[in-house]
């Protein structure tokens, strides 16, 4: 994976999910094998890729070893369908998904590792209480400092100190509204959309959880939730009164 960061080399496969797919489903009803080889493949190398793949038929032809023209056809099926666009790159949501879980877990690890590392350098080592070389007793050192549990990564930000639990609160309520007035996109898919920020690498990152925010990604969070309700009540009354026009 680009950005100085260990591959991911273990990818979670669930095969109900693939084969009972509609869109897969009808591949293999017209007998599309090429198409379908080529979203398997194209599955597998967006997971070894970071999450995504180049959207030029001839780059990605060679990132899945097919020819151009039989890339150029898989996509004209595939593209709004199982695989999406976003700008230059193209993503598969389950795998980008997984790939956001994995990179949220190795962040955690980290921030934990660095919590306890701290910990223990604040321990003072025990002695022993009769230091034979001086003769003179030494008194037991105090016992090891706990490490503190995990908090959120970032520093925290004062203008919501004591407000973060409401605050948590209102984010997952604002994705259950959302999720109600647009029920083709799941909790998760506007969680990873409201949360996404560009990496020093250029790639697109989210997160999965609200608890892991940092202070100011959470502040920001939630400002582009209570935006994204609000399109989506906007686009429900104009098609109800398309509706209710007949328009």
């Amino acid at each position: 994976m680009k950005g100085g960061r260990t591959p991911i080399h273990i990818q979670r496969w669930a095969p109900a999910d693939y084969h009972e797919d509609e869109h897969v489903r009808l591949l293999y009803a017209r007998r599309d094998w090429r198409t379908l080889t080529f979203y398997r493949t194209f599955l597998d190398r967006a997971f070894m890729a970071g999450g995504d793949l180049p959207a030029d038929p001839e780059a990605l032809s060679a990132v899945v070893q097919m020819p151009r023209k039989d890339v150029s056809s898989a996509l004209d099926f595939c593209l709004g369908k199982l695989i999406y666009a976003e700008g230059d790159r193209l993503y598969q949501k389950r795998v980008r998904r997984d790939i956001a879980d994995e990179l949220e877990f190795r962040e955690q690890q980290a921030e934990r590792g660095k919590l306890s590392g701290e910990a223990r350098k604040r321990t003072t080592v025990q002695p022993s209480f009769n230091d034979r070389s001086t003769g003179r007793l030494n008194p037991p050192s105090p016992a090891p400092v706990p490490a503190p549990a995990p908090a959120p990564i970032g520093t925290a930000n004062p203008l919501i100190q004591g407000k973060r639990p409401s605050m948590e609160l209102e984010a997952y309520r604002l994705i259950r509204e959302i999720n109600a007035l647009e029920p083709e996109l799941d909790g998760t898919e506007i969680l990873l959309e409201a949360t996404s920020w560009q990496g020093r690498d250029g790639r697109t990152r989210s997160k999965v959880r609200i608890e892991t925010l940092s202070d100011d990604h959470l502040i920001r969070t939630i400002h582009d939730l209570r935006k994204n309700l609000e399109e989506a009540r906007a686009h429900g009354k104009a098609d109800e009164e398309k509706r209710r026009t007949g328009s």
